[in-house]
């Protein structure tokens, strides 16, 4: 089975067991069962864990039939003598309550408990009325396709996209006929409605930046006619080949009703996408922590909204840095979530964790009926990889490439915005130019003339830094803004001569500089623009001076 045909049926494997799979948990010492789901429990014939060990089950012995408890235990004894988390499929039959033998498919896996101790997790999927001739990838994958569920792979590089579909995504988008990778990627980018191409693209954009991500969209499918899609997916970071490959699912959601979609969002896509999940019942007072499986662990049951409150603000207050606590205790405010909610189905806050990492928390509405709001997911996940990699394109964005000063986008920002109130008596503005770069451009070349652009704006650094912000404008031309006395200035000044004048370069030996200053208070009332160009006109003086002289 090649790489990507061996990862498409991880995701089917992952899918099946988050959907449809019992799942039995139990100590491989002393064979005590520690969890079982419902499906486990139906499948077995029992109403609880309770009844369970109250018929004296435990482990292999009380669940497997016993022609196959050899070969269970077989299994479990491999794993456990390569010390591996790995997970290993089998076909075994189990003991219905009553005595009947049920044939099963699963998979088992040795997980970590507390303190070391090694725990089994066993699934099981009756497939009693399966067709037992068909392989495992032929039977999830028609258990998708029983979803309108397919997946795909994205490889982006230099050349056109490239989109890999399985037979059930190729069905969803309407291929019909053998295409390149190149070609599907046209024939469905083509159909994707127009007016959400770039909600698909942000969508793209943030799955190549590492996160997991998920969009909704009209389709035009070329025989059906418009139809609603579901997309999500996540960075492959194990792809070794040129460019990226992002893997996700395509998912036609057209008719669903409101209760499978409920469904579908907890155990596909929220859980993917999501560090913690929790369900808040906000009739009943019912909270559940969801895992990422059919597990769900009641934290509060049926104690009200006050209990849940208090749960929550405890779980924040434990995860995040305290001077934002007062902050997201009143996002997390239960009270007034129904009103914030109110024309919206997700609302979300980021913040610090006590670990100085970004996170986003919030709340998804579940399901709506009149209006009112009935089941809410409070949910977070970790950001800070893409929350540092939004800083620095805007840090980019702001700061000139060759010398490290601030640029004319951050002039703008910085700058441009101080209002008239704002500009008070003691702004001060120095425009500076560099004296003959176009010659020495033109005599010693670029690398003499960067040289120099580099040296000015080391001795702006150097002389400014701590008491105000220079700035690139662009070519020779600098400007320096700040707060002050005029003493402040001259003294900033006559460092800036200082580095000047002691300055030696590998092309140029020396260099001077034009500079014109102005300080709000020579006005009764002044704008910025007014600032800069005073301070621009007077550097120009200077400058005419200077050619006059040499």
């Amino acid at each position: 089975m090649d790489n990507i045909t061996e990862k498409k049926r991880q995701e089917l494997d992952r899918y099946l067991a988050s959907v449809s799979c019992g799942i039995l948990q139990y100590t491989l010492d002393t064979n005590e069962i520690l969890y079982v789901n419902d499906r486990a429990l139906e499948i077995l014939g029992y109403d609880s864990l309770e009844e369970m060990q109250a018929d004296n089950f435990h482990g292999v012995a009380g669940t497997v039939a016993p022609k196959d408890a050899g070969v269970i235990q077989k299994l479990v004894q491999e794993l456990k003598d390569k010390n591996t988390t790995e997970v290993v499929e089998c076909e075994y039959r189990v003991v219905h309550k009553d005595g009947q033998e049920i044939d099963c498919f699963g998979t088992l896996r040795i997980l970590e408990g507390e303190n070391g101790r090694p725990i089994l997790q066993r699934s099981m999927v009756d497939i009693t009325e399966a067709k037992r001739t068909e392989k495992l990838y032929k039977e999830t994958t028609e258990i998708l396709a029983g979803a309108s569920m397919g997946l795909w792979y994205f490889i982006l590089d230099e050349g056109e996209p490239r989109f890999i579909v399985d037979a059930n995504a190729a069905v969803l988008i309407g291929l019909t006929e053998p295409l390149t990778e190149e070609e599907t990627y046209r024939f469905w980018f083509d159909r994707v409605d127009k007016e959400y191409v770039s909600k698909v693209e942000k969508c793209v954009e943030a799955m190549r930046a590492g996160n997991s991500a998920e969009v909704i969209y009209p389709y035009h499918h070329p025989t059906r006619g418009v139809i609603t899609v579901r997309c999500g997916g996540v960075l492959e970071q194990k792809y070794d080949g040129n460019g990226i490959m992002i893997r996700g699912y395509h998912q036609d959601i057209t008719e669903y009703n409101e209760k499978l979609l409920e469904k579908e969002l907890i155990n596909t896509s929220i859980a993917q996408i999501y560090d913690t999940m929790h369900l808040l019942e906000i009739a009943t007072g019912n909270f559940q922590e969801v895992g990422s499986s059919a597990h769900v662990r009641e934290i509060v049951k049926e104690q009200g909204l006050a209990k849940c409150q208090e749960v929550i603000w405890e779980v924040m207050r434990k995860r995040i840095a305290a001077e934002h606590f007062e902050s997201v205790k009143d996002f997390t405010t239960l009270s007034t979530l129904e009103e914030r909610m109110r024309n919206t189905c997700n609302i979300q806050m980021d913040a610090i964790n006590v670990d100085n990492r970004w996170f986003r928390f919030g709340f998804i509405r579940i399901g709506k009926k009149e209006d009112k709001l009935e089941k809410v997911l409070f949910v977070s996940q970790d950001i800070d990889d893409s929350k540092r990699w939004e800083e620095n394109l805007i840090t980019m964005s702001n700061t000139d490439n060759l010398t490290g000063l601030f640029n004319r986008n951050a002039y703008a920002e910085n700058v441009e915005s101080i209002s008239e109130d704002e500009i008070g008596q003691d702004l001060w503005f120095i425009g500076l130019d560099v004296n003959n770069l176009k010659h020495v451009n033109d005599t010693l070349g670029h690398q003499a003339g960067d040289e120099i652009i580099c040296a000015a704006a080391d001795c702006l650094k150097l002389a400014f830094c701590n008491v105000g912000q220079v700035y690139r404008m662009g070519g020779d031309e600098f400007q320096v803004v700040l707060r002050g006395t005029e003493t402040t200035v001259k003294s900033a000044l006559q460092n800036m001569e200082k580095y000047r004048r002691k300055w030696r370069g590998d092309y140029v030996a020396e260099f001077t500089i034009s500079k014109g200053m102005v300080c709000s208070s020579e006005f009764d009332h002044c704008t910025i623009e007014q600032l800069s160009k005073t301070a621009d006109d007077r550097m120009y003086e200077e400058k005419k001076l200077f050619h006059s002289m040499n």
